[in-house]
């Protein structure tokens, strides 16, 4: 059933299932929209698009102000009302285009703390600068530094992901050097402070220009974390990996990698445009340029339900 005919830029189903809080483009009515699934009736929540929304559904993340000086700010959806936080975006203008200092921004599960990237991180003891990864507690605005680099030859991270249980922060490094892309994917504990290393791949890239491959979903089970990948055909083929048997993957497509396992190809479509896992991790649904589709969890039953489509998100 169609929702929506407008431009849809991003969208987050509330945890109540009945709600999509959608950003819209276009000059006359951009902004933040919340739509009723059953009703269809749509209510404009503000002129800024939102960033992240809590896994409460309750309040989301927001750069307020011009795109020149712009804040971090939390709207709150029950009170209707904003709050900003001591975080300023930044940016550098390169060849391609423009980087932004401030990415990744995500919510822990209980709604409390927020973690970010910070790509113009300054180390106030020797001055270098560098990548830094941060937690924030939004009440008190109090910061914890996870992860900083300002050596330069080591991975920086490119996403991050909390665990359920609000214990771990997921952190996908990438480095590219010498002809050579490496991606980690590291668990880093809040409690003990340690990492544990999760995905070590080493890549070859081709014909690209250094296009990485893209990280696009991970679930947490209670003794490990699956990770799904994939590869740009034609771009990059794996060589090496951390695993007790070391595979060769020379074909593009959808990869499952899980520790101590050896790598599953779960699907040979190209040019992936979204993958969500299930809540239960059971099974996934994703686009590619042939429609959208779902398949299980063990490369099983693969079926296409739509035509085309991009970014799914499956409801709660």
């Amino acid at each position: 059933r169609k929702l929506l005919t407008r431009s849809v830029m991003t969208f987050e189903w509330l945890p109540d299932g009945k709600r999509i809080l959608y950003n819209r483009g276009g000059m006359d009515s951009e902004g933040v929209f919340l739509i009723n699934v059953e009703t269809g009736e749509e209510t404009q929540i503000k002129r800024e698009p939102f960033m992240e929304l809590s896994s409460d559904g309750k309040q989301f993340l927001y750069w307020e102000g011009e795109s020149s000086d712009q804040t971090l700010a939390i709207f709150n959806l029950e009170s209707q009302s904003s709050k900003p936080l001591p975080i300023q975006q930044t940016y550098q203008r390169l060849e391609l285009g423009v980087s932004l200092g401030v990415n990744s921004l995500i919510w822990s599960p209980d709604g409390k703390k927020i973690a970010y990237i910070d790509d113009n991180f300054t180390d106030i003891q020797t001055g270098m600068r560098g990548t830094a990864v941060w937690m924030m507690n939004i009440d008190t605005l109090e910061k914890e530094l996870i992860w900083s680099n300002t050596l330069g030859a080591v991975a920086n991270p490119i996403s991050l992901r909390w665990s359920p249980d609000g214990q771990k922060i997921g952190l996908a490094r990438v480095l590219v050097r010498q002809g050579l892309g490496n991606l980690t994917y590291e668990l880093f504990d809040l409690g003990s402070k340690s990492s544990q290393t999760v995905l070590e791949t080493t890549y070859e890239p081709k014909f690209c220009g250094g296009v990485l491959p893209r990280l696009m979903d991970v679930h947490w089970t209670e003794k490990s974390a699956k990770v799904v990948l994939s590869f740009p055909e034609g771009c990059w083929k794996l060589i090496s990996s951390l695993f007790e048997v070391e595979p060769t993957l020379p074909n593009p497509g959808l990869w499952l990698f899980e520790e101590g396992k050896e790598p599953k190809l779960l699907s040979d479509l190209s040019r992936y445009a979204g993958i969500n896992i299930s809540p239960d991790g059971t099974f996934i649904v994703f686009t590619s340029e042939s429609g959208l589709y779902t398949i299980n969890i063990d490369g099983n039953n693969l079926r296409k339900i739509a035509d085309s489509g991009s970014e799914p998100k499956i409801a709660p």
